[in-house]
């Protein structure tokens, strides 16, 4: 059995974990506003992609490259929504990372 005390100090552990947990995500968008750094956003159409596996190689392949924020890829739409910084990656090093993995970007 546990005593309320216990169950008092596991619940407001939880509490901080949540709050700390928000503090990281707030502080990545403050240090990119204090950075003066300018998020873009695409949207790149990615061909031969069948299943969830697929989804998940071509967004490990973006989220592995420094300068992208976040990616998330859309298997019935076949497209790959990236927001990046421009001044560390490039639309070409996204294609060629996606296309590393076996899919091919298209116009």
């Amino acid at each position: 059995m546990i005593s309320p005390a216990a169950e008092a100090g596991r619940l407001e552990n939880t509490n901080y974990i949540g709050l700390i947990s928000a503090l990281l995500v707030n502080a990545g968008q403050v240090t990119r506003i204090m950075r003066g750094i300018k998020m873009e956003k695409l949207t790149l159409k990615v061909e031969g992609m069948a299943c969830e596996h697929c989804v998940k190689a071509v967004t490990n392949a973006l989220k592995a490259l420094p300068g992208v924020h976040s990616a998330s890829v859309d298997l019935k739409a076949k497209t790959a929504n990236v927001e990046y910084d421009p001044k560390l990656i490039t639309v070409e090093k996204m294609r060629f990372a996606i296309e590393d993995s076996g899919y091919e970007v298209v116009p």
